[in-house]
């Protein structure tokens, strides 16, 4: 007892002490004391002991301080950020949106789970592969165990998930993103299906069946590269015919904007001109 008291060092309102063969360092947040082990090396508990010491001196959340929140409640911020701060496009939060039902499906299963910091993703991940869904959501649809794809695009969003609550402190000091260690990135994919690309003679053969109104679609998609909402929200003073350009134009007074927010020139073909 001696030998430690002896040892003890105050870094302005941080104690550092050895304690059961390591280093640790005691302070009061909040009126609540905090005791955390700082590490086995005494010059380290000491550079963490000022650093927290200068969060306390102006009143910051400390190193080790966290706020604990539910899976829910966390990804209603989470989307909420991407509307509002981010402005992501409205398919994007619902694709998001589509994603995390799942992770808040399992909390309701597994309640150890329901604090964001308690989830264990290897579990999770045995729950996505277990559960049925229907492929177009629909009550009615024969249920169908996800995709490997489908999979990986809910883990990629909980990873990222995962990083918004890191930068909001709600996950302990030092831990680690628990979707990083899944080697997301590196998954097989089983039951990925065919891509089917048209060679010259199929895209004539296809275009040839079309109606007209189709035709003028296929055709105005497949020499421009514009997505689908682009086109259905193209209007005629974005067509410059003279010289040939097709301007994509965000439109905040129709609610509805370009997918990446980035507005382009499209040149026209002088075939989709005519």
């Amino acid at each position: 007892g001696r030998k430690t008291k002896a040892r003890r060092k105050r870094v302005g309102r941080v104690t550092v002490y050895p304690h059961h063969g390591g280093w640790w360092i005691y302070y009061r947040e909040d009126g609540k004391p905090v005791r955390r082990r700082a590490g086995d090396d005494p010059v380290e508990a000491e550079r963490m002991a000022a650093e927290v010491n200068a969060q306390l001196t102006r009143a910051a959340p400390t190193l080790f301080s966290f706020t604990p929140v539910s899976v829910k409640q966390l990804v209603a911020d989470f989307l909420n950020d991407h509307d509002q701060v981010r402005r992501s496009s409205i398919a994007t939060i619902n694709r998001y949106r589509t994603a995390l039902e799942h992770l808040v499906a399992f909390t309701e299963v597994d309640s150890s789970g329901r604090q964001a910091h308690q989830l264990d993703a290897t579990r999770f991940v045995a729950f996505l592969r277990s559960r049925l869904v229907s492929s177009n959501g629909h009550a009615n649809t024969r249920p169908r165990q996800l995709s490997d794809k489908g999979i990986r695009f809910i883990l990629e969003v909980c990873r990222s998930l995962y990083g918004f609550a890191a930068r909001r402190r709600h996950l302990p000091p030092y831990s680690e993103n628990p979707f990083e260690s899944l080697s997301i990135d590196r998954m097989r994919i089983d039951d990925a299906k065919r891509v089917f690309v048209f060679d010259a003679k199929s895209e004539l053969a296809f275009l040839h069946g079309c109606l007209a109104w189709e035709f003028a679609v296929h055709v105005t998609l497949s020499k421009t590269g514009m997505r689908p909402g682009e086109l259905c929200h193209l209007l005629i003073e974005e067509l410059d015919l003279g010289n040939g350009w097709i301007r994509i134009r965000n439109k905040p007074e129709l609610g509805w904007s370009v997918k990446t927010r980035n507005e382009r020139d499209i040149p026209l073909v002088v075939e989709l001109r005519d």
